[in-house]
């Protein structure tokens, strides 16, 4: 049977708009091009997992407007569990409007809207679907982040926390305490500097920070990505450093959230963080070589044909 992953998290619509620049306050300029396209760090998971083979229960929530219709559709169309993705009327849609310069970074203004509404009750009823796991993100409310983790525990299910994201200031201090026991707490860099005041800049600063970390949360595992010096995981007593597969950056777009469904997956599997680790950097890679968002995720046989290109080693 498949893995079935309930995945706890945020939807948007995205809405980028090209220009060759941006004009100066209290002026206009004429855009090259705009679209709409699914977004949110759920959605991202939610693709991932069932492009890996996986079915996925997405607990989210989306506004009564027409941006939320056309979320739940393609949610729907594509054979998510969508259940509960609950409609708020009183509220709009999350939205990410990403403004594209030519020669420049692309910049975003996000709003939540809906995001922000996502309850424990919310959070509750996703449990009735009866998964195999739950992989948490860090940009939904503190109380339901706080419950999907203890409905977890009380039905005996892995859980992962996905805390690589940068908040706002107002949401900088997540009170990581009230958390019962996780099985994973993934971390980047940036993340791991936020939640410890400590910038993990080498193997012995990044250890000084899952020490600190762990007097705030109780983890089985504390996992660190850090970039082109690999993957660092933290089991309480020792720590190993997982060689990361190298691979041109094309887009780095979805890959975080990649890397967070494939190890929540392989994790749910087999139990072995190490292997789960070695699986995530790999799909992450792939997203991360390829343009877009969605459409970079692969399938289960890409990972494999990618796995035999490069020798890798890795038997799926």
């Amino acid at each position: 049977m498949k893995p079935r992953i309930l995945v706890v998290g945020s939807v948007y619509t995205d809405f980028f708009i090209r220009a060759d620049r941006l004009p100066p306050s209290g002026q206009s300029t004429v855009g090259e091009r705009y679209e709409y396209q699914p977004g949110g760090r759920g959605i991202y998971a939610a693709v991932t997992l069932e492009e890996l083979g996986a079915e996925c229960i997405l607990c989210a929530r989306i506004g009564g407007d027409s941006h939320g219709v056309r979320l739940k559709a393609y949610l729907e169309n594509r054979g998510t569990d969508a259940r509960f993705t609950d409609v708020d009327r009183q509220s709009q849609t999350g939205l990410v409007a990403v403004i594209i310069e030519s020669d420049s970074p692309p910049r975003r203004v996000v709003y939540p809207g809906a995001n922000r509404r996502l309850t424990a009750e919310h959070v509750e009823d996703a449990f009735t679907s009866y998964p195999d796991a739950l992989l948490l993100q860090h940009d939904i409310p503190v109380a339901a982040a706080v419950s999907a983790v203890s409905f977890a525990n009380r039905q005996g299910l892995p859980s992962v926390f996905d805390a690589t994201y940068t908040p706002s200031a107002a949401e900088r201090d997540f009170p990581l305490e009230r958390f019962e026991e996780l099985d994973v707490f993934l971390a980047d860099e940036g993340s791991m500097a936020q939640f410890t005041d400590i910038a993990p800049a080498d193997q012995d600063k990044c250890m000084r920070a899952c020490l600190a970390l762990a007097q705030r949360i109780t983890a089985k595992y504390i996992v660190v990505k850090m970039g082109s010096r690999g993957i660092f995981v933290y089991d309480g007593t020792y720590f190993k450093i997982i060689a990361p597969h190298e691979a041109q950056t094309v887009d780095p777009a979805a890959s975080s959230e990649a890397f967070a469904a494939a190890l929540t997956l392989e994790y749910t599997r087999s139990r072995d963080i190490q292997r789960a680790c070695v699986f995530a950097d790999i799909v992450s890679a792939i997203v991360r070589s390829r343009p877009g968002t969605i459409a970079s995720i692969p399938k289960l046989e890409e990972v494999a044909e990618y796995i035999e290109k490069y020798d890798l080693g890795y038997k799926l």
